[in-house]
């Protein structure tokens, strides 16, 4: 597949949200947090974003003949690649964290690994009692948490809160893997740069950012998201793998965190080459789990992932328009084969207690005639 344009990146990149973290934290910890409600993104929020995802080659030319030579050097040090993750028992991301491992190219301590969670560690917005994969996704987790890999959470939803907090630590093995198990690591800051807000927990093991994934990402990717609260360690990442279910999403990390991660470097020192030798990006398509039963669907929700405004990023992992139409087709199909099923199961719900109630009233008019003649 032909990589994405490269994209411009808003000014000021360079300052990092993070910097300011142990100054800001008590005014993060003002006792509000906690009361945030989760902010479902909408259909209109969605195709906004999605425009970053639209450069025509005009501008990819200015944007080009503008870059800074260093920073040009610097971008080319890094090796991004895309793979589509497809499979109907959900375990093809656990697969892709096994073959990691074993590998053994570098140590585990340099790669980073970024998950989304809703659809992609779980089966659905909020589902945590159901990990998609199941055991083999939790085992995996565990193993690359127990090689000294990073295991973060960056979610779309524009509050952290305290309900994706509670939705993981649900799951008590799921909670150890991303050190959430324990109170103190899950107390929540508040961080803002250019109009971005971002919030995450104390131990930086959990992340939300509305749409700006690629920013987090690739301030993860220098280590600096990391920093604050006690975590002064920065990590030299040789790798770095991000997974999420949504295609656009993972479009904008392979396209624009490269570009976060070398205008922060580029401003310390502008020769400085990144640590970071891969990125790798995977679209967890949910659409063969889907079409199999074992995942819910819902044509209508805005991440649905074949709708028009999807069709860039799609293309970027091998989905043209027909592809795309017919997946679209297939999805609205099952999903009205669906509704009719749950519907024609409730008819005959109500009418198995019709009959019951209808048996019941008719035995009890015979005893009473019964009484009555006796």
């Amino acid at each position: 597949l032909a990589p994405p344009p490269p994209l411009p990146v808003p000014p000021g990149l360079s300052v990092s949200p993070f910097a300011a973290a142990t100054a800001n934290a008590e005014k993060a910890k003002s006792g509000r947090t906690s009361r945030l409600k989760i902010k479902r993104l909408t259909k209109e929020e969605r195709a906004k974003a999605l425009e970053r995802g639209k450069i025509s080659s005009s501008v990819k030319s200015s944007v080009d003949s503008k870059i800074d030579p260093n920073l040009a050097a610097a971008l080319k040090h890094i090796k991004v690649e895309r793979r589509r993750i497809e499979t109907e028992d959900g375990k093809g991301l656990a697969s892709e964290v096994e073959e990691i491992l074993k590998k053994k190219l570098i140590d585990p301590a340099q790669v980073l690994f970024v998950f989304d969670f809703d659809k992609t560690l779980t089966l659905g917005f909020g589902s945590t009692q159901r990990v998609r994969g199941g055991e083999r996704t939790l085992e995996a987790l565990e193993s690359a948490k127990a090689c000294g890999a990073t295991l973060t959470i960056v979610t779309a939803r524009s509050r952290l809160s305290s309900g994706l907090i509670s939705q993981v630590r649900r799951n008590e093995r799921l909670s150890k893997v991303f050190d959430l198990h324990d109170e103190l690591n899950c107390e929540v800051e508040t961080f803002e740069h250019d109009g971005i807000k971002i919030q995450c927990t104390s131990n930086r093991c959990a992340f939300a950012c509305g749409f700006h994934k690629h920013f987090v990402v690739g301030q993860m990717a220098t280590g600096i998201a990391l920093q604050g609260n006690g975590l002064k360690s920065v990590r030299d990442f040789k790798e770095v793998h991000f997974f999420d279910d949504n295609p656009n999403n993972v479009f904008e990390v392979a396209t624009l965190s490269p570009t976060v991660m070398c205008t922060y470097l580029n401003s310390k020192d502008p020769k400085s080459i990144p640590s970071v030798d891969l990125l790798r990006v995977y679209w967890c398509s949910t659409f063969l789990e889907e079409m199999a039963g074992r995942m819910g669907m819902d044509p209508n929700d805005p991440d649905h992932p074949y709708q028009d405004i999807y069709a860039p990023a799609l293309a970027a992992f091998g989905i043209g328009a027909d592809e795309r139409l017919k997946r679209d087709a297939m999805i609205k199909s099952k999903f009205q084969d669906i509704i009719a099923s749950r519907r024609n199961e409730s008819k005959k719900v109500l009418m198995a207690t019709k009959n019951e109630n209808q048996n019941q009233a008719t035995a009890s008019n015979g005893d009473n005639k019964n009484i009555t003649e006796a």
